[in-house]
Parts: C-alpha cells; sequence; structure tokens
C-alpha cells in the first residue's frame, strides 16, 4: 500500500494528537524525523506506514511515548505551525486590500448559491441525481463560506473597524 503523510497523519491522530497536528503544519519535517527515529525506520511515509500497520508490534505505544516525552516541545511546534498560517492568511488579506475580487467573488457565489437554491425548490430531481445534487451544494456552500470568511476576516483589527461608532 502507498502511503502518504496525510495518511500518517490520520494514523497518528487517533492515539498522539498533538504530534498528527504538527505533522500536518510547516513544521512537519521535524516531528517527521522524530517519528521515524521513535520507531526505527527511515523518515518516509512508506517506512513509517508500515511500521504504525503492523497490528503486532509496539509502534503505536512508541508513538504515544514519543508525544508524552516531547510535549512541550510538539506543543512549540504545533503554535509555530498555527502562527505561521494565520500570518500567511493575514498577508493575503493584505496583499488584497485594495483588490475588489474578493467582494467580487463572494457576490458571484452568493449569486450562485441563490440561485441553486432556488432551483432546488421548484424543479424536481430525480432521484439518480439527487447524489450529485448534494454534493455539487455541499462544495458550493464550503465555496461561499470560505470566500466570505476571508472577504470579512476574523481578526480583531477587522472587528473593530466594523463595529459602528459610539456617539
Amino acid at each position: 500500500m502507498d502511503f502518504n503523510w496525510k495518511d500518517i497523519k490520520s494514523m497518528v491522530g487517533k492515539y498522539a494528537p498533538l504530534l498528527a497536528t504538527v505533522i500536518g503544519g510547516p513544521k512537519a519535517f521535524a516531528a517527521q524525523a522524530l517519528i521515524g527515529k521513535a520507531l526505527g525506520v527511515d523518515s518516509t511515509p512508506q517506512a513509517v506506514g508500515k511500521a504504525l500497520s503492523d497490528p503486532y508490534s509496539d509502534n503505536h505505544a512508541k508513538i504515544l511515548k514519543l508525544e508524552q516525552e516531547n510535549e512541550r516541545e510538539l506543543a512549540k511546534l504545533a503554535l509555530e505551525s498555527e502562527r505561521v498560517e494565520l500570518e500567511d492568511r493575514d498577508k493575503a488579506r493584505q496583499a488584497n486590500e485594495e483588490s475588489d475580487m474578493p467582494a467580487i467573488i463572494v457576490m458571484a457565489l452568493t449569486f450562485m448559491a441563490g440561485a441553486y437554491g432556488y432551483s432546488l425548490m421548484f424543479f424536481d430531481i430525480s432521484e439518480q441525481n439527487r447524489a450529485l445534487v448534494t454534493v455539487f451544494a455541499t462544495q458550493l456552500m464550503t465555496l461561499w463560506g470560505g470566500a466570505v470568511a476571508y472577504w470579512v476576516g476574523t481578526s480583531k483589527k477587522k472587528m473593530k473597524e466594523v463595529k459602528s461608532p459610539e456617539k
């Protein structure tokens, strides 16, 4: 079976969630090296995945021990990963502050979601197409929610700008 780090993150997350968080972040290389060393295998997804797939080994206990022994460092890496992601999102917002494109995208997706919702209420959907319609609606709403969250933002600075001025 072919493994990737997303698979490994899912496997590790069942019993070492903090370590799994670090595997998925920008500082993943550090966690990957620690896991490989703890299991006594190469730091590749194939080697780690094969080691973790063996139900008769004590590799799960080794991963749990790794997380417990390095909890403080892993927490720092997880926080650093979150900080990097937040800074990246903030830089993207700052780069598009003067652009009308986020607003245009939100309005276009809002129109599409509205038209799609309207058509769902007034047109009959055959049984064989219901699953496809549901998947499309889910994807559309996910995109719309992401676009709105990006455009509006969640930083304290944005919240202060949105509040009405006091009299």
